[in-house]
């Protein structure tokens, strides 16, 4: 397997797999990512997910990130499989 520079737990892959999803605005990948075991409540601390209205509250979760996306599609999936 391929070195990496950190070591990054299956959970953290999984929830960066889930948030990537959210950003191309892509329901399909984000319902796989939520099969394939990422936790729909976890929230991410990758700085490239910035939320612009959390203030100094580190992390945000997918349903937060979606809604500021703004895909309405992937609000209701998640909304729904909380």
């Amino acid at each position: 397997s391929m070195p990496t520079l950190q070591a990054v737990s299956k959970e953290e892959a999984l929830t960066k797999r889930l948030f990537d999803a959210i950003k191309s605005g892509d329901v399909k990948d984000v319902r796989k990512a939520i099969a394939d075991g990422a936790d729909i409540n976890a929230k991410t601390t990758d700085s490239s997910f910035n939320c612009c209205e959390c203030g100094d509250e580190p992390g945000i979760n997918a349903l937060s990130y979606a809604i500021e996306k703004g895909s309405k599609e992937i609000v209701e999936y998640l909304v729904q499989a909380k």
